[in-house]
C-alpha cells in the first residue's frame, strides 16, 4: 500500500529525522515510511518509557490505533493493554538487549507478538519493537492435533476395564481413568506381575483374586504384552484388568461382548484418524526435549518415505532436510529447547531420488507435572500448493511477457463497484504511471481522442445494458501527444441468476499494423504510379532505339557490312542453317539476333550458347537436357537448351570448341530434328532454327580431325562470313558517335564533340579485338573524359602491327602430333588407365570423358600401355 501523508504525520510521527532542516534525512526517513506500509505484519514502536513512537498501516488496522495514540502509554491502549505482563517483558527486553515473544489473541484470531529492542546506532537500546504475527491458521493446526489426542484419551477412559501401563521395574507410566478410580496400590500382585514382566512376548490371561480394601474380594482377568513405541527405547508393557466377579456372579451377563466392542470402536477410531491424515497429507508427532525422544504418526512416515516403525531421531530428520535449510532447523530446534514457546515454520525436504518437498511445520509446547517441555504438532505436505503457487506466479509472468510482445493488455471492469482493473500492458499502452491507481473507467475514456470518444462509448455502454459482446476500434492521445490505433475486446461474465457481474476485456495497440497498412497502399499507388510511367518510358526508349538503328543494332554503312546485312535480309525469313565465321569481337551475335529478328519466328524465343563457356562434361545436358540421376548431381529432370528454343532460334556461338561426342548427338538434332535427354530414352522433336558461329578455322580443324566434316557441311548451309572492323574503318566514326551517346547518358554526362587527333587516332588503329575493343575504349574514355570535349588516351591502343590470327599459320599439323604424344606419355605412365586419381586424365587436368574423346578423335589404342 502507499504511503499517505496523514500517515507521514502521524502514525510514523518517530521516526522523523532529528532535525527538520535535514532534508536527506527526511528523505530517508520517508522511504522507511512506505517501506514499513508495504509490510502486512502489524509494527509498533516503544520509547524507553514505553510511550508509543510509531506503528505501520497494518498495527494501524490491526490494533485500532490512530495518529493520536502517538506518545500515549502502551497501557492506555485497549487491545495492547490486554497482553499479559507486556510492560515486564518490553522493559526486560530494553534492559538485556535480548528479544522475547508472547501470545496475542484478538477474538478468534491469535498472534506472536515479537518483542526485539530497538537499538541505535551507538549501540544503545531506545526502546522496543513489536511485531504481530498471524498464527490463527497454524495454532488451529494444533488444536486439532491435540483434540485428537484428547479424543483419543477420552476414548481410553470410556473404557470400563482398568489400563496401566508399567516399566520393568513395575512403576505405573501411564492409565485410564477407570484404573486409577479403582486401585490404590499393586503391592498384592507384584509377585504375579513381576513374572509377566519378565516375558518378552504377550502371555495368556491369568486368573486372580484380589482384596480391595473396603469393597471386599474381586476376580480379575489380568492380561499383559509387551509395548514398542517408536522412538522409545524402554521397554513398557501393557497390562489390563478384566473384573470377571460378576460374570461369576452371574453367568448370563455377558460383559465380554460390551468389552471387544469397545476395543473395536477405539481400533476404529484410530483408523479414522490415521485415514484423515493421510488423506490430508498431514502427519503428527510428539518430541520430549529432555531426552529427545519423538514419535511419529504412520503419515508421518509416509511424508519422510522412512520404513514404519524405525527409531526416529534428529539426525535421522536432518538426513532428509534439503542442505540450504539445515540452520534453519538447527535454529528453529535451538530455540524450542530454550523458550519452549509454540514454533511454526517451513523447510524442503531433499529425498533420495533428489525430488523436492516442502513442508509446514506447527508445534504447540506443553509440560507435565515434573515441568518436563514436550511439543506436540503437526506436518504437512504443502508441496502440492507450493507448486501451483509458483506455476501460478510463472503463469502470470508468461501471460505478461505474452501481452508485452503482442503489444495486447487485458482489463476487468466490476459493475457492482464500477471499478476497472488493468494489466501492466495496458499502462504501458496508455503511458500511465503503474504505481498510479486508477479504478475509474472514466480516466481511460478521456484518453480517447475526442473524434472516437462519443462513439466508443456509446457502444460499449449499449454492449453493457444488452450483454454483448464489445468490440471496436478507435485512437487514444498520449500525454505527449501521440496517437495510438487501438481494438478492443470485451466479454460480459453473468452470475448464476443470469445478472450481469462483469466485463473482462483486452486492448491491443494495432499502431503499427495501421501504420503499415496505409504505408502498404502508399506504396501501392506509388506502384502503380511507376509502373504507368515505366509503360510509357518503355514504349518512348523502344522508339528511340528503332530510330537509332541502322539494322535492328547494328551500326554501320560501309559497303563490307551492307553485303552482309544484304544477304541476312536474304535468308532470315527462311529456316535455313547459317553459319557465322570472322574474328572475335566482330558482332555475330548481333547479326544472329537480327536474323532472328527479321525471321518468322521473332514472337519466339532466341536462346544462345557459348559453346566454349561450358564444361565438357556439361555440353551435353546444357544442349539436350538431363534425367534426374543422369550423373552425380543430376538431383531433377533439367530443360535443355533446344527445347527452351523450340518454334525459336537457337544460337551456337564458338561452336567449334564442340567435343567429338557431342558433335554427333548436334549432327544428329540437324539431320533428324530429334535427340534424348542425358540418362534418358525418350525420343524429343525439335523445330528450332540453328545459327552458329566461329573464329576457328574448321577446314584446320576437319584436317586435324577434331571437328567432324559432316557436321560442318550440315552447319555450312548459308555460311555469312563477318568482315573485322579494320575492312570496314568508314563505319568507325558512326559507332564511336553511337557508343558515346551510349554512355554519357548512362554516366549522366553531356559530350557535344570529337577531336580531330582523337578520330584520326581511332581511324589508324587495326583493332585487332574489332567492335568489342572499341566498344570498350569508348566507354573507359567517357568515364575519364572531363570535358564536352570527347578525347581517347593513346597509350590505350597498341601501335604493333597487325597480323592475321595466329590461326591461320599454326601448323596443325604439328600440334595433332604434340597432342598425341603428351597423351601417349600419358597413358604410359597410367599403365593405360584414364579415369581415376592415378589416370592420365587426371595427370593431364582434363576431364576423363574429354581425354576419352581425344584418344577416339586421334585413333589411340590405349589397350597397348596395359601391362
Amino acid at each position: 500500500m502507499t504511503a499517505q501523508p496523514a500517515t507521514l504525520d502521524g502514525g510514523w510521527m518517530g521516526f522523523r529525522a532529528g532535525s527538520g532542516d535535514d532534508a536527506a534525512a527526511n528523505t530517508a526517513a520517508a522511504d522507511l515510511i512506505n517501506i514499513l506500509d508495504a509490510v502486512d505484519v502489524p509494527i509498533v514502536v516503544l520509547r524507553r518509557d514505553l510511550m508509543i513512537a510509531g506503528f505501520n498501516k497494518a498495527a494501524a488496522d490491526v490494533l485500532r490505533l490512530s495518529p493520536s495514540d502517538i506518545g500515549r502509554a502502551s497501557r492506555d491502549i485497549p487491545v495492547l493493554a490486554g497482553l499479559p505482563r507486556l510492560e515486564e517483558q518490553c522493559n526486560q527486553v530494553i534492559t538485556s538487549g535480548v528479544e522475547s515473544r508472547a501470545d496475542f489473541r484478538d477474538g478468534d484470531k491469535w498472534f506472536v507478538t515479537r518483542i526485539s529492542p530497538d537499538t541505535q546506532g551507538d549501540r544503545r537500546v531506545a526502546g522496543a519493537v513489536l511485531t504481530f504475527t498471524n498464527v490463527t491458521a497454524f495454532r488451529a493446526s494444533i488444536d486439532q492435533v491435540i483434540y485428537e489426542r484428547e479424543c483419543t484419551k477420552a476414548i481410553l477412559n470410556t473404557v470400563a476395564d482398568p489400563l496401566v501401563v508399567l516399566s520393568t521395574d513395575q512403576r505405573i507410566q501411564s492409565g485410564n481413568r477407570a484404573f486409577y478410580t479403582l486401585f490404590l496400590e499393586l503391592a498384592s500382585l507384584r509377585t504375579k506381575l513381576k513374572a509377566m514382566l519378565a516375558g518378552s512376548r504377550a502371555f495368556q490371561p491369568i486368573e486372580v483374586d484380589h482384596v480391595f480394601p473396603g469393597e471386599g474380594q474381586r476376580t480379575l482377568i489380568l492380561d499383559a504384552r509387551p509395548l514398542t513405541l517408536p522412538g522409545h527405547s524402554e521397554r513398557r508393557v501393557l497390562v489390563t484388568f478384566q473384573d470377571i466377579t460378576a460374570r461369576k456372579a452371574a453367568e448370563a451377563a455377558n460383559d465380554l461382548g460390551a468389552i471387544a466392542e469397545r476395543k473395536e470402536g477405539l481400533r476404529r477410531s484410530e483408523a479414522f484418524l490415521a485415514e484423515a491424515q493421510r488423506l490430508s497429507l498431514t502427519g503428527s508427532f510428539s518430541w520430549r526435549v529432555t531426552t529427545d525422544e519423538i514419535t511419529w504418526s504412520a503419515q508421518l512416515y509416509r511424508i519422510f518415505e522412512f520404513d514404519q516403525g524405525v527409531r526416529v531421531t534428529l539426525e535421522l530428520i536432518g538426513s532428509r532436510v534439503h542442505p540450504e535449510d539445515i540452520p534453519l532447523l538447527d535454529d528453529i530446534i535451538e530455540r524450542a529447547r530454550g523458550v519452549g514457546t509454540d514454533f511454526e515454520y517451513e523447510h524442503r525436504l531433499q529425498m533420495p531420488d533428489q525430488s523436492i518437498k516442502y513442508l509446514h511445520i506447527v508445534a504447540h509446547g506443553t509440560r507435565d507435572e515434573d515441568g518436563r517441555l514436550e511439543y506436540i504438532g503437526a506436518v504437512q505436505d504443502v508441496t502440492a500448493r507450493r507448486l501451483a503457487e509458483e506455476e501460478l506466479r510463472r503463469s502470470e509472468a508468461e501471460l505478461h511477457e505474452a501481452q508485452r510482445l503482442s503489444h495486447t493488455g487485458s482489463w476487468k471492469l466490476d459493475l457492482s463497484s464500477g471499478s476497472l482493473s488493468v494489466s501492466p500492458e495496458v499502462f504501458r499502452i496508455f503511458a500511465v504511471n503503474p504505481d498510479k491507481e486508477i479504478a475509474s473507467s472514466d480516466f481511460w475514456f478521456d484518453r480517447i481522442h475526442h473524434e472516437d470518444r462519443q462513439r466508443v462509448r456509446e457502444h460499449f455502454e449499449r454492449c453493457v445494458a444488452k450483454r454483448l459482446e464489445y468490440e471496436a476500434d478507435y485512437r487514444i492521445v498520449l500525454p505527449d501527444g501521440t496517437i495510438k490505433y487501438q481494438h478492443a475486446i470485451g466479454h460480459p461474465v453473468l452470475d448464476q441468476s443470469g445478472a450481469l457481474r462483469e466485463f473482462l476485456g483486452t486492448a491491443m495497440d494495432v499502431t503499427e499494423q495501421v501504420q503499415a497498412r496505409v504505408a502498404l497502399e502508399n506504396a501501392f499507388e506509388e506502384i502503380t504510379r511507376l509502373k504507368d510511367r515505366l509503360c510509357d518510358e518503355n514504349l518512348a526508349l523502344k522508339e528511340e532505339i528503332a530510330q537509332a538503328s541502322m539494322f535492328e543494332e547494328v551500326v554501320g554503312a560501309s559497303a563490307a557490312l551492307r553485303a552482309v546485312l544484304s544477304r541476312v535480309t536474304k535468308v532470315a525469313p527462311t529456316d535455313s542453317t547459317v553459319l557465322l565465321t570472322g574474328e572475335t569481337g566482330t558482332g555475330k551475335e548481333l547479326i544472329a539476333r537480327a536474323i532472328h529478328k527479321r525471321s518468322q519466328r521473332s514472337s519466339h524465343a532466341f536462346v544462345s550458347v557459348n559453346c566454349a563457356a561450358i564444361p565438357v562434361s556439361l555440353i551435353a545436358s546444357e544442349l539436350f537436357g538431363h534425367e534426374k540421376g543422369a550423373f552425380t548431381g543430376a538431383s531433377g529432370r533439367r530443360v535443355g537448351r533446344f527445347e527452351l528454343a523450340a518454334d525459336g532460334t537457337i544460337f551456337l556461338d564458338e561452336v567449334g570448341e564442340l567435343p567429338a561426342e557431342t558433335q554427333v548427338a548436334l549432327l544428329r538434332v540437324l539431320q533428324e530434328r530429334e535427340f534424348e535427354r542425358v540418362g534418358g530414352n525418350q525420343t524429343i522433336r525439335t523445330n528450332a532454327r540453328v545459327v552458329a558461329a566461329t573464329n576457328r578455322d574448321l577446314d584446320a580443324a576437319i584436317a586435324a580431325g577434331t571437328f567432324r566434316r559432316d557436321l560442318f557441311y550440315r552447319l555450312n548451309v548459308f555460311p555469312i562470313e563477318i568482315p573485322p572492323l579494320r575492312e570496314r574503318r568508314e563505319d568507325i566514326p558512326l559507332l564511336v558517335e553511337y557508343y558515346i551517346a551510349r554512355f554519357a547518358r548512362k554516366a549522366g554526362k553531356r559530350i557535344r564533340g570529337i577531336s580531330k587527333t582523337t578520330l584520326d587516332l581511332l581511324l589508324s588503329y587495326p583493332w585487332p579485338g574489332n567492335i568489342r575493343e572499341l566498344q570498350n575504349v569508348v566507354e573507359r574514355s567517357v568515364v575519364v573524359c572531363e570535358t564536352e570535349t570527347f578525347s581517347v588516351d593513346e597509350s590505350w591502343l597498341s601501335r604493333q602491327p597487325h597480323s592475321p590470327q595466329p590461326e591461320a599459320h599454326l601448323d596443325l599439323g604439328k600440334l595433332v602430333v604434340q597432342e598425341r604424344d603428351i597423351i601417349e606419355v600419358a597413358l604410359r605412365e597410367s599403365r593405360g588407365r584414364v579415369h581415376g586419381p592415378s589416370g592420365a586424365a587426371t595427370k593431364l587436368g582434363i576431364p576423363g570423358s574429354t581425354l576419352e574423346s581425344k584418344i577416339k578423335s586421334l585413333r589411340i589404342n590405349k589397350n597397348r600401355f596395359k601391362t
